[in-house]
């Protein structure tokens, strides 16, 4: 069971929707800067994974963090994230068609690494409780505008 869980109702296709989480750019650059990440650089490339470099803004600091994307060849994907202070995050994306284009669904899961992480998880899950929901909020406004036309 997810540690949060978000749906989104996108006005585009399915199709377009998963080309604008996961038909990334070597090296995106985001243009506003209240985009987070602000930049996403891919490592490497397989058919089934990206391993990536992201760039985000937080309490005055770029901080760097490691993520890889798995694309399901069921048109899910999901992105580990070994986040500091030993704690693990799985963010889990399914999509449904609707009548007006797409449901997005995002579940977020948090476990610990370690003793460091069983210590950090609730604070970090106070956290996110807090600010995920407007993170993907925004970044499924920006995908309605912005994902390719299919």
């Amino acid at each position: 069971m997810p540690d949060l869980a978000y749906a989104f109702d996108i006005k585009r296709k399915p199709r377009e929707v998963r080309a604008y989480w996961t038909d990334l750019p070597d090296d995106y650059k985001a243009t506003s800067k209240s985009e987070q990440p602000f930049r996403i650089v891919v490592l490497r490339r397989t058919p089934s994974q990206l391993d990536l470099m992201t760039y985000w803004r937080l309490a005055g600091r770029v901080v760097k963090q490691p993520e890889t994307l798995h694309l399901h060849g069921d048109g899910d994907w999901s992105f580990d994230v070994p986040l500091p202070l030993g704690i693990d995050q799985r963010d889990d994306f399914h999509m449904e068609a609707t009548p007006d284009g797409t449901r997005l669904h995002i579940s977020v899961s948090f476990a610990p690494r370690d003793w460091r992480g069983r210590v950090a998880l609730p604070a970090w899950q106070a956290y996110a409780s807090k600010w995920y929901g407007r993170t993907w909020a925004s970044a499924a406004r920006r995908c309605e505008r912005d994902a390719p036309k299919a």
